[in-house]
């Protein structure tokens, strides 16, 4: 007997919350309770379009999908997919993932998109065979704060909080787009987490901007503009997310394999390299 897929309208947290920690109980990441309803909230959980299949009351297979717009386009976000261990094997992931599909695209949904990790050949596999296409390859940073080699702040640049910056205003300081989790939808969701913005000036004018979330350590967003790099400002800025950030590490998610300055301003800073991630589209 084929197990149905079911939406997790009434499936409480605390139920979702004990299957993602035993299917991701591999994952470099840890989430508690409060954590995962973060992470959820942040990433726009929708839980009448996320389903799940159950044995004996237990969700042993899931995907959390988010909904919100991503390139001008309505898109779904897949937040979690997961199978708990010793379910795997029975094709779960496959009926979740066809049955969830055909279900965004009733609800006019354009887009599903998805982070992997770049090592997790099965599931890429999969998701390769339903349509989907790998659009991007990101690195994940991580160090306890008190490994992380510190820079003197320069005397050049003046630090304040700013609040979550215009989108517009701080455009021309990117070298590429932040993904779904770190983009400005994400961070002004309510109960996203506890973000804090900072700018580093040049006399009044904006020239760098950092978002890190001080409950957790997760830098969301640092950039600096081109012309005021390797000058003092990021690491003016780097210097006020440690001296706020409450968590006794420091995380940097899905920066692009591309870009080389992040990736060498995370080596300077001796913030390491954890793992990495490919983002996956499949249009609906």
């Amino acid at each position: 007997m084929v197990n149905p897929v079911k939406t997790l309208e009434q499936t409480s947290l605390d139920s979702i919350g004990h299957s993602f920690q035993e299917a991701f109980k591999d994952y470099p990441s840890r989430w508690d309770r409060h954590e995962l309803e973060t992470l959820l909230n942040r990433r726009g959980f929708k839980p009448e379009l996320s389903f799940g299949i159950f044995e004996e009351n237990e969700m042993v297979s899931f995907i959390l999908n988010g909904i919100g717009m991503f390139n001008g386009l309505k898109t779904a976000y897949d937040s979690g997919t997961g199978t708990l261990q010793k379910y795997q094997g029975r094709g779960y992931a496959s009926q979740i993932l066809r049955h969830t599909v055909l279900v965004l695209q009733e609800h006019g949904i354009q887009q599903y998109l998805l982070e992997v990790l770049k090592d997790n050949e099965p599931a890429i596999a999969l998701y390769r065979k339903m349509g989907f296409t790998i659009s991007r390859e990101f690195n994940y940073f991580r160090q306890d704060k008190e490994y992380i080699t510190r820079s003197a702040s320069s005397s050049e640049f003046r630090v304040a909080e700013i609040g979550i910056p215009d989108a517009e205003v701080v455009k021309p300081f990117w070298d590429f787009q932040p993904s779904w989790q770190n983009h400005f939808d994400a961070l002004t969701r309510p109960l996203s987490g506890t973000f804090l913005g900072f700018g580093a000036f040049k006399d009044q004018s904006l020239v760098g901007y950092c978002i890190i979330d001080i409950a957790s350590g997760d830098l969301s967003q640092i950039a600096v503009h081109r012309d005021f790099r390797r000058k003092g400002a990021g690491s003016s800025l780097l210097n006020t997310t440690l001296e706020h950030n409450q968590y006794p590490s420091l995380k940097v998610v899905n920066t692009e394999v591309h870009c080389t300055s992040i990736t060498g301003f995370m080596k300077s800073r001796n913030i390491q390299l954890q793992a990495k991630q490919l983002e996956m589209i499949c249009k609906l």
